[in-house]
């Protein structure tokens, strides 16, 4: 059993990825920390809990007391996690994005995040997001004090989100954000989101600002959230997903409160 996991500047290739994988048994996290395991300022690494045929996922993080379960940060790019077990996190099971800061390192600009492959995970006991993909304010920018002036995040190309199972979910279940190229979610199952009925932070998968994801063949059961918020770029497809009971316990007595299965906003459009 570990206390938790940070692997720093360490960087592979295209043609050469750095493997990181369980050996002999599986891995164990129980901490207090801010989080379970931490990949920062990395390139061309598979974090891979298929190590051993015997277990399911190799990698499980049983709690994360002050944190998140995973978070991919610090300009890390061309990252995959897989066979990982995510389970009672204060707050997001992962996080993937490089948040801007008065280094200008990680805006638009400045950086871009490629190949982001999450699959084959088990997200459960989640306090708030399952997977926070992305910066949420990809239209408008974060202020920083520091510095006085609005950065914009950076954008992701090439996400694949599959073949993940998540299950009560205190917030959205997968929230894509500012992926605005090659972003696929699919073949998740998702199951009891937004357990903590937190305003704006109910759905089983969010395609947020900034984004342009393919969304299909998800399975959305008996979540208190709408199944899929459409908020995204547009030029993408959302087709051939099972959503039942979408908001059938969330304050099942007031209609003015009933959810959607799917609902398509145009908030965080570009102009034109």
């Amino acid at each position: 059993q570990k206390d938790y996991l940070l692997l720093r500047n360490i960087h592979g290739t295209e043609s050469n990825p750095i493997i990181i994988t369980n050996s002999g048994s599986e891995v164990i996290f129980n901490t207090d920390h801010y989080f379970g395991i931490k990949i920062a300022n990395c390139s061309h690494i598979k974090f891979l809990g298929n190590g051993v045929d015997e277990f399911e996922y190799g990698f499980r993080i049983l709690r994360v007391g002050n944190g998140s379960g995973i978070s991919i940060d610090e300009l890390s790019t061309n990252i995959e996690v897989a066979y990982v077990e995510v389970s009672n996190t204060l707050i997001a099971g992962l996080y993937a994005k490089s948040d801007p800061d008065c280094s200008f390192a990680s805006s638009r600009d400045n950086f871009t995040m490629y190949s982001l492959h999450i699959h084959d995970c088990y997200f459960h006991d989640i306090g708030d997001e399952g997977m926070y993909i992305g910066h949420s304010k990809y239209t408008q920018g974060v202020y920083l004090n520091d510095c006085d002036t609005t950065i914009l995040p950076h954008v992701l190309k090439d996400v694949k989100v599959y073949d993940n199972v998540l299950e009560y979910i205190g917030w959205d279940g997968i929230q894509v954000s500012s992926a605005d190229e090659d972003c696929s979610i699919y073949n998740n199952i998702i199951r009891f989101d937004s357990q903590k009925e937190t305003t704006y932070q109910m759905s089983g998968i969010l395609i947020g600002g900034g984004s342009k994801c393919d969304c299909y063949n998800n399975q959305i059961y008996d979540g208190k959230g709408d199944g899929i918020d459409v908020l995204g770029l547009g030029n993408f497809k959302v087709f051939n997903n099972l959503i039942v009971r979408a908001g059938k316990d969330y304050l099942p007595g007031n209609q003015n409160e009933s959810k959607h299965g799917s609902y398509v906003g145009d908030g965080f459009t570009l102009n034109g």
